[in-house]
């Protein structure tokens, strides 16, 4: 959504991108450790360690750092509305996931 808007306020590509990107990083920290915070003693009562959430963490940055390249070659190609039909994709996906019980 940040980067739809800073567009149309005419605000260039890179500049909106790297908005957008250094808008999330507090806001993805923050819910990290608000998230460890309130969910400490059930990750221990269920046998999730370090271990687990290192590799979560790694797993996702590995993941998050493909989806913002394509994000990024899909606003630089004038192809932003490419990137609607991945997020359109992933969300399905994991909805039909999260709704079978996987």
């Amino acid at each position: 959504m940040t980067i739809t808007i800073a567009l149309l306020l005419g605000i260039r590509r890179e500049k909106a991108f790297k908005f957008s990107f250094l808008l999330s990083v507090p806001a993805v920290i923050g819910a990290l450790g608000l998230t460890l915070y309130e969910q400490h003693t059930t990750l221990t009562l269920v046998g999730v360690g370090l271990t687990e959430i290192l590799v979560g963490i790694a797993v996702s940055l590995v993941v998050s750092y493909f989806a913002l390249k394509l994000l990024w070659k899909a606003l630089t190609g004038k192809k932003f509305f490419l990137f609607a039909f991945y997020c359109w994709l992933l969300g399905t996906v994991l909805l039909a996931l999260s709704l079978s019980g996987f």
